[in-house]
């Protein structure tokens, strides 16, 4: 019987994650995918019940990659265009506040000794520029 650990899961979530980022970002989805995604399309990418260590890993994670994602835009934005991207200037303090909210939640759960039962869905649609 094989086991699948942790890492094995995050790293999945991760390629997961960078996989529809990147769709999105190159904007050049198949026929057979813009076709499918001419309605909402949802996708499942964490469904599970956690320790507080594993919930805190796989969300900062999350949370720090796209913290990441808008500094880089930011970085960007500066070099080509000369001026800061106003939407990632933005964002920045908005993830890093749910950030610390979900801290808070973990840190609650390790205090009463629970665990988390997180799931979270990537809803999809295609929208005209």
């Amino acid at each position: 019987m094989a086991f699948i650990t942790k890492d094995v899961v995050i790293s999945q979530l991760f390629v997961a994650l960078a996989i529809i980022i990147g769709a999105l970002a190159s904007k050049h989805l198949s026929p057979k995918i813009q076709n499918k995604m001419n309605k909402l399309e949802q996708l499942n990418l964490i469904e599970g019940n956690f320790s507080d260590e594993e919930a805190k890993e796989i969300l900062m994670g999350i949370f720090l990659a796209k913290i990441n994602f808008h500094e880089k835009k930011i970085f960007s934005s500066q070099i080509r265009f000369g001026k800061v991207d106003e939407i990632a200037i933005n964002r920045i303090p908005k993830l890093k506040k749910e950030t610390e909210k979900m801290l808070q939640i973990i840190s609650e759960a390790k205090l009463n000794n629970k665990r988390l039962l997180i799931t979270s869905q990537i809803n999809i649609s295609l929208v005209d520029e």
